[in-house]
């Protein structure tokens, strides 16, 4: 007997289905490639390796990037605020505060990019950092629940004050910027003095990102680079001089 367009029809979705089922994509791995698809598509660069991908993987990366989307349009509708603004006149802080913050740049040591270490490279991919409201930290995380409790790195804190901080808790004299002065205007290289590994700060149109180096990654280095960047996301990170907050005024 033969079988009829409709038994045929639903065969092949059912194939479709299980060719799918065969390629799942897990959460940590869609979100990359979101990203990845909405910097090609505001690049205008059109996606080359996506045909390989099962239709259900690219409906989830498309429905990725219309969230995405729909997060930045009602950030700008809110006219959402950095998370952390300092006022220009606040309460300086304790010895208190100031000590442990010098406890944390023991561990690290700012160099220019001359002084990087033969063959350090940054991970292609920057750090995916949140800061936690409920438990007043951050936290690198390849998959976070999007919810109201998690707030992206990029509305943290703006891209100048993280320079600005960068410059207070380093204590260098020398501003070492580095960029190619259009996407990226400034580059800042903290060096572990424990596992001699680079960690990146850097500008990318208009936001900050992290990235640690390529290659084996020890745990008291991510530790470590946890430690430094609550540090940097602090309300009351401080400015050298007498107990002020970087980025009040004396």
């Amino acid at each position: 007997m033969q079988a009829s367009k409709g038994d045929n029809d639903g065969a092949a979705a059912k194939e479709e289905a299980g060719d799918a089922s065969s390629h799942e994509v897990s959460g940590p791995a869609i979100d990359n490639l979101s990203r990845m698809c909405l910097e090609q598509i505001t690049a205008g660069i059109a996606p080359v390796d996506l045909h390989m991908l099962p239709h259900q993987t690219l409906v989830q990366i498309a429905q990725m990037s219309i969230d995405d989307i729909a997060s930045m349009k009602r950030a700008r509708e809110n006219e959402q605020h950095y998370l952390v603004e300092p006022l220009a006149l606040m309460d300086r802080v304790d010895e208190t505060v100031t000590a442990r913050a010098e406890a944390v740049m023991q561990k690290w040591q700012r160099i220019s990019k001359d002084e990087l270490p033969a063959g350090a490279q940054c991970e292609g991919m920057p750090l995916d950092i949140y800061w936690n409201k409920k438990t007043g930290k951050a936290e690198i995380t390849e998959w976070i629940d999007r919810s109201d409790d998690h707030v992206i790195h990029g509305f943290v804190l703006s891209s100048a004050l993280m320079l600005y901080r960068l410059q207070c808790i380093s204590g260098t004299a020398c501003v070492h910027i580095q960029g190619e002065g259009y996407k990226c205007v400034w580059e800042v290289y903290m060096l572990h003095k424990a596992t001699n590994r680079v960690m990146w700060f850097h500008d990318y149109k208009g936001t900050f990102y992290c990235r640690f180096q390529r290659g084996p990654k020890p745990e008291q280095y991510q530790a470590d680079g946890l430690e430094l960047i609550n540090l940097l996301f602090a309300p009351n990170c401080p400015h050298p001089y007498d107990g002020i907050i970087a980025g009040t005024v004396a």
